[in-house]
């Protein structure tokens, strides 16, 4: 894929997750941070060990079953039979169905779309990335929940690099208003 197809995809992509969102005056804007292991897979990747990383996160839901966000990952991952380590930095945006309403136990699902860069201490790779996630939150009291939840992603990098990225992790919310 093209430098240029890429970037018309994650563009094409925002547009069309954030034009389907009317914001509801009773629209609850809630934070996230998740800490997990990140992995890949593909024959342009298997050289890729699974590492540690974080995700950050900012959303809003204009109703019980929908949300909108954006976030932020950033993982390390050794190089097999080399010293060298590798970073993941991706920027996506999550549109995610809900099962329960806030304050609830919630079972959730979606997808997550955007730009994603590849480095090492010699090269960059960019691209875009796009795949589901799923996960499930159990309230902890007021509007701060936590719980367990999965990522499977594809990439498609520069320099005709592709493959796959999955995560896990545990994650705390915070609602902050609505």
């Amino acid at each position: 894929m093209r430098s240029i197809d890429k970037w018309f995809v994650v563009a094409a992509f925002a547009v069309a997750i954030l034009g389907a969102v009317p914001v509801a005056a009773h629209a609850q804007l809630g934070v996230h941070a998740v800490a997990g292991v990140w992995g890949f897979s593909g024959d342009d990747l298997d050289d890729l060990d699974a590492g540690f990383g974080v995700d950050g996160g900012i959303s809003v839901r204009p109703s019980d079953q929908f949300s909108i966000g954006g976030g932020f990952h950033w993982s390390s991952h050794g190089v097999a039979e080399s010293t060298d380590d590798v970073t993941m930095i991706q920027v996506v945006a999550t549109p995610v169905i809900h099962l329960g309403a806030p304050g609830e136990t919630d079972v959730f699902f979606g997808a997550r779309g955007g730009w994603a860069r590849l480095s090492d201490n010699d090269e960059d790779l960019t691209g875009v990335v796009v795949g589901p996630l799923a996960g499930v939150g159990f309230p902890l009291g007021g509007r701060v929940s936590a719980g367990v939840g999965g990522t499977f992603s594809l990439l498609s990098l520069t320099d005709d690099v592709s493959g796959s990225s999955w995560g896990v992790g545990a994650f705390i919310g915070i609602g902050l208003g609505g």
